[in-house]
């Protein structure tokens, strides 16, 4: 029998955004003096184009202040749920405040789009690439584009979405000899953007990221660097863009993240109880990218014989939270939370981070930790802008050229529900060590096959959860692994926080995950999927079982 799907209440962060769709709805159906058509409405037509943004800001604020939307609807939304208690007033709020915010992000992209449409000149690649960027943002749907913004709530669609830039030389000369129908896709479609491709910034990092090659429509593009500024994807201007530090502590596992401060000079680790100096391999210099591009001239291909992909790596989660003793207190202990951080990057081919541009955006894999390649020192923009040709209609050297940033992680920080456990032997009080490849493996493998369990349990999708493993400092000073869950979606959904009120059934699906009859190391059948593949090498169910013993 097929479990029902849990809806999770115990994140006020999710209640809040079933909130939000309550008053949205209610919105729409009562308030508003036109009838809701059947086919469903672009964010342009949400957000209301042409009324300012406090006209807007007024309209909601007037039209949910209705008392009947009060006392029927978000005063009782939140009753048995995280913020049961929580006033009416106070949730409708803070529904106004975070779509004003939205609505605010997005009108600014979109005068800015109308400005560079308005000072380009006719018929020319750039002017095409503001005229699609401009039809797409107007054109996304507006309950996609919310889910995606999580406003919404998310079950199953990506949030945090980003998307990768294909447009290209062929589809501006193609376009312009003939009118192609308009294409339109899917509101449901949760793998395309503002009719771009697009992931969530987590995966988008690894799957995106510059070097990587991506198959389209059977044709392979080439991640030639990433869209800069963060407020304003469209910018051609030399703006500063913000450079953030990362760090986590190689004893304990706690995490950092200071926003525009370098990775250079000493850290410390910020947990009173270990206070370690922050090793170099463990410090990023980082930025967030807000898409990623192709080289709009370099020729696309169908050769997908020789793809070449960026390594993954693995994921920093930290969780703050009291440790609550498993079921067997001799078996070790839990801790979950819903205000846990998840830290996504990716650096590189070689691990040694990118040699960035900060004026066009390009990037390109570091060859050492001091050599940036050959193909960063005299390199063009990536994408057409409206000052990269001479008088002549020659390309343009681009002027950053000169003044490479090195050694950059692309990353995300990201709040969501986190579940972790330390596991130690009933047998003789054995924990996981954090010095032996033996450990890494067993703890691997536990945190995989865990994740299952879980997701069996809760009736969801494994790919709703993600897994991890962090050292953790006991009190005598060792340094041991946990295992880890987390959810997925960004600002989380309730699933790896619910972990500690099913403990018993997830220990026991753990341990059947791990008995399966089809293989020696890890199969389909029971461990490996399209996200754990990239950790084959460090699963082994058997070693898993021996550890555990009976």
């Amino acid at each position: 029998m097929i479990p029902a799907p849990m809806v999770a209440m115990n994140s006020a962060r999710l209640v809040q955004r079933h909130v939000n769709a309550l008053l949205l709805s209610t919105f729409y159906v009562t308030l508003l003096a036109k009838p809701i058509k059947r086919k469903p409405a672009s964010i342009a037509s949400g957000f209301s184009v042409k009324m300012t943004g406090s006209q807007n800001a007024n309209a909601l604020k007037s039209g949910w202040n209705a008392r009947f939307l009060i006392s029927n609807g978000a005063g009782t939304a939140g009753e048995g749920t995280a913020l049961h208690g929580a006033r009416a007033e106070h949730l409708r709020d803070k529904t106004i405040s975070a779509i004003t915010f939205l609505q605010q992000r997005w009108l600014s992209v979109y005068r800015d789009l109308v400005t560079q449409e308005r000072e380009s000149q006719p018929q020319t690649p750039y002017r095409k690439r503001i005229e699609l960027e401009k039809k797409r943002h107007c054109g996304e749907y507006l309950l996609r584009d919310l889910a995606a913004r999580t406003f919404l709530p998310g079950y199953g669609f990506p949030t945090d979405v980003v998307t990768f830039d294909n447009f290209t030389m062929e589809d501006y000369i193609r376009e312009k000899s003939q009118k192609s129908r308009d294409k339109k896709d899917r509101e449901d479609n949760v793998s395309r953007y503002k009719g771009l491709p697009s992931r969530n910034l987590g995966v988008a990092i690894r799957e995106y990221a510059p070097g990587a090659e991506i198959i389209l429509d059977g044709r392979v593009f080439r991640s030639a660097g990433v869209s800069l500024h963060w407020h304003n994807i469209n910018a051609d201007t030399n703006e500063a863009q913000r450079l953030d530090c990362a760090w986590r502590c190689h004893k304990c596992g706690t995490i950092g993240y200071e926003e525009g401060m370098s990775s250079s000079g000493m850290l410390f680790c910020s947990n009173s109880a270990c206070g370690e100096k922050i090793i170099m391999d463990n410090r990023r210099q980082v930025l967030q990218p807000a898409g990623f591009v192709t080289d709009a001239h370099a020729p696309v291909t169908n050769n997908i014989e020789t793809m070449k992909f960026v390594p993954v790596v693995p994921a920093w989660v930290f969780v703050k939270a009291e440790p609550v003793p498993l079921p067997n207190p001799l078996m070790g202990y839990m801790a979950s939370g819903a205000d846990g951080h998840v830290f996504q990057q990716s650096l590189g081919e070689g691990g040694h981070g990118y040699a960035l541009c900060l004026s066009c955006g390009r990037a390109e894999s570091m060859l050492n930790e001091n050599d940036a390649p050959k193909s960063m020192e005299a390199h063009y923009p990536p994408r057409p802008g409206k000052a990269d040709r001479d008088s002549q209609n020659h390309r343009l050297i681009c002027p950053g050229s000169t003044a490479l940033m090195k050694n950059v992680t692309l990353g995300a920080l990201a709040r969501t529900d986190v579940f972790e456990m330390v596991l130690r032997k009933p047998q003789n009080g054995e924990y996981l060590p954090d010095n032996t490849e033996e450990g890494r493996i067993v703890a691997m493998t536990l945190a995989v096959a865990l994740r299952q369990a879980l997701a069996g349990v809760l009736g969801i999708s494994a790919a709703e959860l993600g897994y991890s493993v962090r050292p953790v400092r006991l009190e005598d000073g060792q340094s041991v692994l946990a295992v880890q869950l987390y959810d997925v979606i960004s600002g989380g959904a309730g699933f790896a926080s619910s972990a500690p009120v099913h403990i018993e059934a997830i220990l026991q699906g753990m341990v059947k995950q791990l008995g399966c009859r089809h293989c020696d190391t890890a199969c389909s059948e029971c461990l490996l999927d399209s996200q754990t593949r990239h950790d084959h090498d460090l699963l082994d169910r058997k070693v898993a079982l021996a550890w555990l013993g009976d």
